[in-house]
């Protein structure tokens, strides 16, 4: 199943779309998913990322000072699709800054870039300097993982716990409702703080295989407090469902 459908539908993708992917809970796996999608159908299709990422190994990192002036046009020839980075740090891949992202999009027919992190936590509270989606994006897939539905944030399936309990005044031993899970990713005090007006959102609760019933409740639950798309499936198992 193609996850490039639940962003475009049946409608044919135009040449030139950005789309971001935030939150947590699968989105370096989300990035590289769609980056093989979009690369049976064009040939410059650029993956990156604007914060620390997980090193993956189904494709070759391209750093960014390892390309003259930022002139993708010879790589492009050889890697379908182009992954970049900005480098490495121990175990992760650092990113690149949002003026290389600018300077480097208008190459490509199809840039996708996780534009935060959550260090493979479903769940997480976002930071003053985190980046914001860049004003340029045309669509932002926003993911949440099912496995944090009804834990607490001692059990540590919380990115920065402190900092989400001061946030949101929660206790922590607090279940974490579907409810006040939705209303973290589609508030403009949660998640929408870091979307800007006017870019596309759609919404996808991911870890649906193994937590198949939390992951439903959990995308109704989000899809009658946002006027975006939802859906919710398995990016590891392949398949997604809408619940509009």
């Amino acid at each position: 199943m193609q996850f490039a459908q639940m962003i475009f539908g049946s409608s044919p993708v135009e040449s030139g779309v950005r789309i971001a992917i935030m939150g947590g809970g699968g989105k370096t796996s989300l990035l590289h998913r769609l980056g093989e999608e979009f690369s049976q159908n064009f040939p410059k299709v650029i993956m990156t990322a604007l914060t620390r990422s997980a090193v993956h190994p189904e494709h070759p990192i391209l750093f960014a000072d390892e390309i003259p002036d930022l002139d993708l046009t010879p790589f492009f020839r050889s890697q379908k699709p182009l992954c970049i980075m900005g480098g490495r740090e121990k175990n992760k891949l650092t990113g690149i800054s949002a003026v290389q992202l600018e300077q480097i999009y208008p190459q490509a027919d199809v840039t996708l870039f996780e534009s935060d992190g959550a260090r493979n936590l479903p769940l997480k509270v976002h930071l003053p300097h985190d980046p914001v989606v860049p004003p340029f994006t045309t669509q932002v897939v926003i993911l949440v993982g099912a496995d944090v539905v009804d834990t607490s944030l001692t059990d540590g399936r919380v990115h920065r716990p402190e900092l989400f309990r001061e946030k949101w005044q929660i206790s922590p031993d607090e279940p974490l409702s579907v409810d006040f899970i939705a209303r973290v990713v589609t508030s403009t005090c949660g998640y929408l703080e870091k979307v800007p007006d006017g870019i596309s959102r759609i919404y996808f609760v991911n870890k649906g295989d193994e937590h198949r019933e939390n992951a439903q409740l959990l995308a109704r639950a989000i899809g009658t407090q946002a006027s975006a798309p939802v859906f919710w499936g398995s990016i590891r198992r392949g398949f997604w469902e809408s619940v509009s």
